[in-house]
């Protein structure tokens, strides 16, 4: 079943919230149990819900003050693209994610593209296209 724009605009407003209140409990409460995780530190992905809530709670722990900007959220078939910047302290460096909904409404696979200078390398992708035309340009992300 496709999710509409609506069931994803609302599902990432509370998997944001979950996020905005450090509550890796929350976070994977939205996961599906397979669920797939890579973080922005390489490596290969987390998987399953214990292990993702595990590295969700590190991630709170290595970043305390961990908060975002969001640059925009692009919504497409059953997913959504996270156009953001990871704020914590004196740290802060841009993003850009891929999270993959299941036909029941959790996030299935969140994969981010690191920054979005690997996503430019690899895909075209850049900051100047913010405009409703970069859509295109960035679920190129998605496809690869």
């Amino acid at each position: 079943m496709q999710m509409t724009e609506q069931d994803l605009k609302s599902l990432s407003e509370r998997y944001f919230a979950a996020w905005a209140a450090h509550d890796p409990d929350a976070i994977v409460a939205l996961h599906t149990p397979d669920t797939r995780f890579w973080t922005h530190m390489g490596g290969e992905p987390v998987v399953g819900r214990d292990a993702v809530r595990a590295a969700f709670a590190e991630i709170f722990t290595q970043f305390p003050d961990f908060t975002w900007e969001t640059y925009r959220v692009l919504y497409g078939e059953n997913h959504w693209i996270l156009d953001w910047a990871l704020i914590s302290g004196d740290i802060r460096f841009d993003c850009l994610d891929v999270v993959s909904i299941s036909p029941d409404g959790l996030s299935h696979v969140r994969t981010p593209s690191s920054t979005r200078r690997n996503c430019r390398r690899r895909w075209g992708w850049s900051r100047d296209h913010r405009d409703s035309g970069g859509s295109a340009s960035a679920r190129r992300c998605v496809a690869g």
